[in-house]
């Protein structure tokens, strides 16, 4: 039988602020996976190849799931203005055969292989799914469409297929949104598991995420890609702490989601709540808070305007540095090869800011420990757009470090001139976190003036390690 699948994936989500503002219902993440993928791999599972995606974002949609191929899928991606109507997908999609429409930006226990089996024995022209009594947000279509003149409310159906307690959060409140992310944390959402390892202190890390000693009290969590999780920080209950997340040392979380790009402060104690950014949602009494304060809560996101890749002037700069540095040049490769006659000059792969295919490079350093002289050629970089003049430290490619880049990498920055030479590696992380929650045009600029100041003190000259 050939049957169409219809994803939709175009609701609005105004009633999930302040969670929409970066995102929409379907690409907000769920312990690891962004809702839509919960709908994807049911598709996969239950044996289907292609699927029309509906979306009022395609290029965020086309960003984060792609074609599909991650799930062995075929995917089309359809622009929409906004909860477009089932019969209008139908008429717009050309298919006149069965189709199988359902929403992506709802959060469902496995259940297509079931729904369809159930559905094609019933024999109706327009049969749908419920859980528990509930619309599940699934139907199946073989002549018209008959389930009402929208299908956003997740209320009433025909009812025509129960499909048991396999889990269903709709999505339509915070309170709700958090329950979805415990339910997964408990195993309740029917066919689904946690995206990584399990540890035996109840940790399920994913890729690149890093545990410095988190302690768990009966209770578990589950770290994100990229995420970090300093040392001491105690968890009860069910804890998310979603990808590129960083929680800071004595920080102390129960029952918490912590949404991504979110920097939790040094002993901080959250519960029964949803963090996103320096918003402080409580799930239990139904309140947002917005914290001024950057080293409690805060984001880490996104970069401010003007501050997030390497511009020209990061550039044109760079190459007055370079020919105004023309006579320390000489001074530093004697220097490298009165130290290592066999290796002057130490490269490495690192990750800078391009993403145009380039986003690695080989940054060079002539091999001697004295901080100016070792870095003049990490001026070429920032010239040809890898590095700004100012960020954090470059990760190394492909190492566990890559994805934990809070801001655009620079040649100079937090490492170098606020931390001194017996600085950990855990201080110098948490600089960076700090540096990138206040990025803006006039701290970039702050810190060229530094380093240009340091340019003079003794120590750009001493001789270092770093």
């Amino acid at each position: 039988m050939d049957i169409k699948v219809i994803v939709l994936a175009d609701r609005l989500g105004k009633e999930l602020e302040p969670l929409d503002q970066t995102s929409c219902p379907a690409l907000l993440e769920i312990a690891g996976r962004s809702v839509i993928e919960y709908t994807l791999e049911d598709l996969a599972e239950a044996g289907f190849k292609q699927a029309l995606v509906v979306s009022v974002h395609t290029e965020l949609f086309e960003k984060k799931i792609r074609k599909g191929g991650r799930w062995g899928l075929e995917l089309e991606h359809l622009l929409s203005r906004g909860e477009m109507r089932p019969e209008s997908a139908l008429r717009r999609a050309h298919h006149e055969g069965p189709a199988l429409i359902i929403r992506g930006d709802v959060v469902r226990g496995r259940c297509v292989s079931q729904f369809l089996k159930a559905a094609v024995e019933t024999g109706g022209e327009c049969v749908s799914g419920t859980i528990n009594g509930q619309d599940a947000g699934i139907c199946f279509v073989q002549g018209k469409w008959s389930h009402g003149a929208d299908w956003r409310a997740l209320e009433s159906g025909p009812n025509d297929v129960e499909l048991g307690d396999i889990g269903l959060f709709s999505l339509r409140s915070l309170k709700n949104f958090h329950a979805a992310n415990m339910a997964t944390m408990d195993e309740t959402l029917q066919g689904t598991k946690l995206p990584g390892r399990t540890g035996e202190t109840g940790i399920t890390a994913a890729r690149q995420s890093v545990d410095h000693g988190a302690r768990v009290n009966n209770g578990k969590a589950f770290i994100g890609l990229a995420a970090q999780v300093g040392k001491g920080v105690e968890i009860k209950g069910s804890v998310v702490i979603a990808e590129h997340s960083y929680v800071d040392e004595g920080a102390s979380l129960e029952n918490c989601v912590v949404m991504p790009g979110t920097y939790v402060g040094k002993d901080v104690e959250i519960r029964n709540a949803i963090v996103a950014g320096n918003r402080l949602i409580r799930v239990d009494i139904d309140t947002i808070t917005e914290i001024p304060d950057d080293f409690l809560l805060t984001s880490m996101q996104k970069p401010a305007d003007g501050a997030s890749a390497t511009s020209f002037w990061d550039r044109i700069l760079a190459v007055f540095l370079l020919m105004i540095s023309a006579p320390l040049w000489p001074i530093a490769a004697i220097l490298a090869f009165i130290n290592h006659p066999s290796q002057p000059l130490v490269s490495s792969r690192q990750v800078g800011n391009r993403d145009d295919g380039a986003g690695t490079f080989t940054r060079w350093v002539w091999n001697t420990n004295i901080p100016v002289l070792r870095n003049l050629p990490g001026l070429f970089p920032v010239i040809t757009g890898h590095l700004c003049l100012v960020g954090v430290r470059p990760p190394l490619a492909n190492s566990s470090a890559v994805g934990h880049k809070v801001a655009p990498a620079g040649l100079i920055g937090p490492a170098l001139l606020d931390m001194d030479s017996e600085a950990t590696e855990d201080e110098i992380a948490l600089g960076e976190t700090v540096y990138a929650s206040r990025l803006t045009l006039g701290t970039k600029l702050t810190y060229m003036l530094r380093g240009a100041s340091s340019l003079f003190g003794r120590r750009a000259w001493k001789p270092s390690l770093r």
